[in-house]
């Protein structure tokens, strides 16, 4: 297993996790059948799918409310731009407020939404990080890569090095 990313500015930033197989896991929701209960990994994966559920719903929910302002707004300036024949203005321009109201805070509520899918990345590193140790309390195991070791045996008393090996480019 290998973690993998991609090169932004001075660091690395994990964006998946690349398994024996080849099988590439991009979602830290994924590791949560492998994980130990309670473990950094778990909690960190759990955490990154909350968010990331969260902002999809203030993302999805906003841009229904900006489209339904967007539909408003031809209405509003029709209705805000009638005159009599005299000249005068006979419109409202309520109908031009509110839709222009609304499609201005849906798209507010997209940029808001999109911003916290964007703060769950530090909760997929974390899991990322965390899977190795994690992995290796559910399995038992203990020892280093070269070295597979029982962690009730005499022998296996202590942790090993890491199961996967981070891939920097």
């Amino acid at each position: 297993m290998t973690q993998s990313g991609q090169i932004v500015g001075s660091g690395t930033v994990l964006n998946h996790l690349a398994l024996a197989d080849g099988t590439r896991v991009v979602t830290p929701e994924d590791l949560l059948p492998a994980v130990q209960p309670g473990s950094v990994a778990e909690r960190e994966a759990t955490e990154f799918v909350r968010i990331q559920r969260r902002g999809s719903w203030v993302s999805g929910s906003s841009a229904i409310v900006s489209l339904v302002g967007l539909g408003l707004l031809a209405p509003g300036v029709v209705v805000a731009g009638q005159v009599d024949r005299s000249g005068n203005s006979t419109g409202s321009p309520i109908l031009l407020i509110v839709s222009s109201v609304l499609a201005g805070t849906g798209l507010i509520g997209v940029l808001v939404g999109s911003g916290m899918s964007g703060a769950s990345a530090p909760h997929r590193v974390q899991a990322f990080t965390a899977f190795d140790e994690s992995l290796r309390q559910r399995l038992g195991i203990c020892g280093s890569e070269d070295e597979t070791l029982d962690c009730d045996s005499a022998t296996g008393a202590g942790r090993g090095g890491p199961l996967l090996v981070p891939i920097r480019r």
